[in-house]
């Protein structure tokens, strides 16, 4: 199952606006649903009952969003004692129909429980400078509850002129040009058992930040749209070993 999360950067009705985003969403195919509910593959005995969810914040400088992708994996209507390891991957994708003039950020976590607030966002500020009128807006982590888990893989996408790609800086993966993918390969879910349920959630956080430290506005960033997702796949199960 996959969580996609589709974000069109679009013009505000005011006079020299930084810019706003409009979330649009089209069709009622996968990945497409505002809500989607638990999907159920019979592994051998094991219940593999995949979730997901995602934001849907429209986009100024400082909005996040997130992509989440879940599973609870049980053993059920069995008296057996086999327990049972189950792998998989965590595949992530970013994609903007243009490149950015200004960078894209993404985090990718891994946590026990879900969230019911991944991504807080107060209201956008307005602020009034000359003729112009400037839209930004602060968000967080929920309430920085994601950090408590494992923070999987980050990364951001620059735009192409003098940049230059890499798997692992500082600040985590640089991408450049229009898109950022990652996988996070054989992920398990060990001794799954009729009394052992497990679980794990992953949020896909992708942050458009403000430019720091300048009186510059981001209009040249207006009228674009950001798609990200994050999947399960290549789920497989075996019976543990002791």
């Amino acid at each position: 199952m996959i969580a996609v999360a589709t974000l069109l950067v679009a013009v505000v009705g005011a006079t020299f606006a930084y810019f706003t985003a409009t979330n649009t969403q089209t069709g009622t195919g996968k990945g497409n649903t505002e809500v989607s509910t638990a999907t159920e593959a019979d592994l051998a005995s094991v219940t593999f009952a995949q979730e997901n969810a995602k934001s849907s914040n429209p986009v100024w400088p400082g909005t996040m969003n997130f992509a989440m992708a879940g599973y609870k994996a049980s053993v059920e209507g069995s008296s057996s004692a086999t327990k049972y390891d189950i792998t998989y991957d965590v595949e992530v994708s970013i994609n903007l129909d243009n490149e950015f003039d200004f960078p894209v950020k993404w985090r990718l976590y891994e946590v026990d429980s879900k969230s019911d607030n991944a991504v807080t966002c107060s209201p956008v500020s307005t602020t009034v400078e000359g003729s112009e009128i400037r839209y930004t807006q602060n968000c967080s982590e929920d309430d920085g509850t994601l950090e408590i888990g494992k923070k999987i893989a980050d990364g951001v996408i620059n735009k192409s002129a003098e940049c230059e790609e890499s798997e692992s800086s500082p600040t985590g993966r640089i991408s450049c040009g229009q898109s950022a993918t990652y996988t996070a390969k054989s992920l398990k879910a060990d001794g799954v058992g009729k009394d052992s349920e497990k679980s794990k959630y992953y949020y896909l956080v992708v942050e458009y930040p403000p430019v720091s430290g300048s009186d510059q506005n981001q209009n040249n960033d207006m009228n674009k749209t950001i798609t990200f997702s994050v999947e399960l796949k290549n789920v497989a199960t075996a019976v543990a070993t002791e």
